[in-house]
C-alpha cells in the first residue's frame, strides 16, 4: 500500500512537472496569486499576533541595524509586521494577494499599529532608493521567482532601496538530497519540447496548483547573491533557509565568491 501510494505521488508529480514545462511566467505568477490567496484563508486567524519563530528572532536581532524602516515583501497577513513593529521598529509591508494586504492592515490597525502595507508585485516592485535600513524577503518568496536572471533583479531592486548600512535578507526553500529529480527533468524536457522561452532550472518543482518553487542549495544561494554583488553575512534556517546579505564593498571580493560558491 505505501509503495502504491508513493508511485502514485511520484506519477503525480511527475505530471504536474510536464505541466509545469509548458506554462510561461505570467501563468506560473497567478497560479501563484491563487495559491497565497487560498492559503490565506485556510490560516487560522491568531497566526498574525503568533509574534516571531526563534530563528527570526535571534537573526533579526543580530543583523538588522538600528536606522531605518523595515520593508516585509511577502508579508502575508502581518505576523512580521505587527513582531518588528512591536520591537520598536518602522516597518512597511508589501504582498502580492489583495486577500493578504487586506488581513495585513486589518491586524496592524486593530494593534494600533502604523503600517503601510502596499499591494504589488515583487517582480516589478520599485522600493524609494536608500530609504530602508532592512529589506526582508519573507515567506519564502524569493523560491516563488522562476528564473536566475529574474531573481537577479529582484535582488538588484531590493539593494537599490537600502540605507548604506542596510541589508537584505532572503528567506527560501532549501533544496533536500532525497528530493525528486525525475520531476525536473520532465519539466525541462516538456520545456524544450514545447520551445517555452523560459527553461527551468535544476530545483524547479511545481507544487498542486500549479504552484512554482524552486528549491535551493546553500551553494547557488551563495553565488546568485555574488553574481548581484552582495556578500553573505549568515545563513541560517533548518528546513526553510534564510541569507543575510549586503553590499560587497569590494566587487571583486564578490566576484570571487561567486566563482568559489559555483565550484564548490
Amino acid at each position: 500500500m505505501l509503495r502504491a501510494e508513493r508511485l502514485m505521488r511520484r506519477g503525480a508529480n511527475a505530471l504536474l512537472s510536464a505541466v509545469g514545462g509548458l506554462s510561461d511566467e505570467r501563468l506560473l505568477a497567478r497560479a501563484t496569486r491563487l495559491h497565497w490567496d487560498a492559503s490565506l484563508e485556510a490560516l487560522d486567524p491568531e497566526h498574525a499576533r503568533s509574534g516571531l519563530a526563534d530563528w527570526e528572532r535571534d537573526l533579526y536581532g543580530t543583523h538588522l541595524p538600528a536606522g531605518g524602516p523595515v520593508a516585509v515583501i511577502g508579508c502575508g497577513g502581518g505576523r512580521e509586521l505587527l513582531a518588528l513593529a512591536r520591537m520598536g521598529r518602522t516597518v512597511e509591508g508589501v504582498d502580492l494577494s489583495p486577500r493578504a494586504v487586506e488581513r495585513a492592515r486589518a491586524e496592524a490597525a486593530a494593534a494600533g499599529i502604523d503600517a503601510p502595507v502596499h499591494l504589488a508585485d515583487i517582480r516589478t516592485l520599485e522600493l524609494s532608493p536608500r530609504r530602508y535600513g532592512a529589506v526582508i524577503v519573507a515567506g519564502s518568496v524569493y523560491s516563488f521567482l522562476p528564473g536566475a536572471e529574474r531573481r537577479l533583479e529582484v535582488l538588484a531592486r531590493c539593494t537599490r532601496g537600502l540605507l548604506p548600512d542596510g541589508v537584505l535578507i532572503v528567506t527560501y526553500e532549501k533544496r533536500r538530497p532525497d528530493q525528486d529529480r525525475l520531476a525536473g527533468r520532465l519539466m525541462r524536457w516538456a520545456a524544450r519540447l514545447s520551445a517555452n522561452p523560459r527553461q527551468p532550472e535544476l530545483g524547479d518543482t511545481i507544487g498542486p496548483g500549479g504552484v512554482f518553487v524552486h528549491f535551493f542549495t546553500e551553494q547557488e544561494i551563495r553565488a546568485e547573491a555574488a553574481r548581484a554583488g552582495l556578500e553573505v553575512a549568515q545563513i541560517s534556517g533548518s528546513f526553510s533557509g534564510a541569507a543575510v546579505l549586503r553590499p560587497a564593498l569590494d566587487p571583486q571580493s564578490a566576484q570571487k565568491a561567486q566563482k568559489k560558491a559555483v565550484s564548490a
